[in-house]
């Protein structure tokens, strides 16, 4: 393995919130890290690990474009994860959440179509840059949630029910749209 070839830490990536998902599987990330953290170890040194978690945004012409998990749900489950990471005492073990305003962005932006655009503008004129980084997250949403408030458009803008990525369907695939 990387770790019996001198490897001593890794990063790991999960998403949470995915359709189907129970508190269990969220758990199952902590018992993961846990387990890895066992496999990986000689004598008192023992396998670093980053962890990211990331929460599901559906996007479109996916299985899962109508998918949506509310923001109590993502609350619950980061409530969980934080538990459960504090409980278990892993050493050597950072993990970073990500935060539920940077999910809005990104389903904001990954549901969109044209009529985002002036948004886009009007959020880079306002400041918004390098929100991906996390400079200052509360600053980053304040400045995107005035830029669409000033658009005229809502979080929830685009709910998909009018058919707008029913690509398939109108190829003759009238099963696709069932399939989330």
């Amino acid at each position: 393995t990387a770790f019996d070839k001198g490897w001593w830490q890794v990063k790991l990536y999960f998403m949470i919130g995915l359709p189907g998902e129970t508190d269990a599987d969220v758990l199952g990330i902590v018992e993961t890290i846990k387990w890895l953290q066992q496999e990986c170890t000689k004598g008192k040194k023992h396998l670093a690990i980053n962890v990211t978690v990331s929460n599901f945004t559906p996007k479109p012409h996916t299985p899962f474009q109508w998918h949506s998990v509310s923001t109590a749900a993502f609350e619950h489950k980061h409530e969980i994860l934080r538990r459960a990471f504090k409980s278990q005492r892993l050493h050597q073990v950072k993990y970073n959440i990500t935060p539920l305003g940077i999910s809005a962005m990104e389903d904001f932006i990954g549901r969109g179509d044209r009529s985002i655009c002036s948004v886009v503008r009007r959020a880079w004129e306002l400041g918004a840059t390098n929100d991906g980084w996390w400079y200052n997250m509360d600053e980053a949403y304040a400045k995107w949630n005035q830029a669409i408030e000033e658009e005229g458009l809502t979080w929830k803008y685009r709910q998909v029910e009018n058919g707008e990525w029913d690509v398939l369907e109108k190829l003759g695939d009238a099963n696709y749209r069932r399939q989330g």
